[in-house]
């Protein structure tokens, strides 16, 4: 009687912390951040943006920030623009912006190999 109840409560506690790693993405005891941030750099990292899409920094904006930068230094014509942050599959929840949104579209790069 008390072995079932043990294994029982075992796995309940068990599916509470799966739960809460998949939903907060990390270990729930750090802080919790308003507003997602994608990271945006060019290859040699001349050019970074910070996109936070529910602060009013979307990807518009950081089209139009790197189409100032490049006016204001030609030499830098060619550059092309990566996404530095990387996506997150284990969070369910975002899948679709993964697909749709346009700023998870840009091609992905591992900064800390260019660094």
């Amino acid at each position: 009687m008390v072995k079932p109840l043990i294994s029982a409560v075992f796995f309940f506690l068990l599916g509470i912390i799966f739960t809460t790693f998949l939903f907060f993405q990390s270990n729930p005891i750090s802080e919790i951040r308003i507003g997602e941030r994608i990271h945006f750099s060019t290859k040699n990292g001349e050019f970074k943006y910070t996109c936070i899409p529910t602060k009013g920094r979307g990807v518009e904006t950081l089209e139009n920030s790197f189409t100032e930068f490049k006016k204001e230094n030609p030499v830098h014509q060619t550059l092309k623009l990566y996404r530095t942050s990387h996506k997150n599959y284990l969070n369910i929840k975002k899948w679709s912006d993964y697909k749709y949104r346009h700023e998870w579209q840009y091609p992905h790069i591992i900064w800390s190999s260019f660094q």
